[in-house]
């Protein structure tokens, strides 16, 4: 059995025959074990061991597995985590809060649980995704404008060389 608090349903993995096994991450262990339900008690039948402890490293490594996964809507979240922390400077942590709260619309204490953590240190990492997220964006739109000024000044350039080409052209029809 697992206690409250110890493990997290990340899924349901399918493997060989008809047999389907329940995928829970276990904090304490930093792996997924994979089991089933006999008499309303998990049994664990193994552990999907990875090079790293962290919950969407683990989850995302679980997706690549040669067998059908489904993932739960932590699951979901963590792996959109390990996506959001690959692609962007956001830390771990950071990422699975962001993906946890922002994304899938889990409280404050939910997330808290699902991540072993406080709700204060929920607070604080999210905190740190959301201004990274602004500062990406500011950086985002200072680079789509400073573009926008480069694609109105070459328009000026090409109109300014027409307005040369056609008075080389016919000197009278410029003027």
């Amino acid at each position: 059995m697992i206690p409250d608090q110890e493990g997290v349903l990340i899924g349901c993995v399918e493997i060989g025959e008809p047999r389907t096994l329940a995928a829970y991450y276990i904090h304490w262990r930093g792996h997924i074990m994979l089991g089933v339900y006999e008499d309303g008690e998990f049994a664990p039948a193994s552990t999907f061991e990875h090079e790293s402890q962290i919950m969407a490293n683990q989850v995302q490594a679980l997706t690549t597995l040669d067998a059908e996964v489904q993932l739960s809507t932590i699951g979901q979240a963590l792996l959109k985590a390990w996506h959001i922390a690959d692609l962007s400077s956001l830390a771990q942590k950071e990422a699975h809060v962001y993906a946890l709260r922002e994304l899938a619309g889990f409280s404050r204490q939910l997330t808290a649980d699902i991540l072993n953590v406080s709700p204060s240190t929920v607070d604080s990492h999210l905190q740190v995704a959301k201004r990274k997220r602004r500062e990406a964006q500011n950086l985002l739109s200072l680079d789509q404008q400073k573009a926008q000024e480069q694609q109105s000044s070459t328009h000026d350039h090409d109109s300014i060389l027409v307005e040369v080409i056609n008075e080389i052209d016919d000197p009278q029809r410029a003027r």
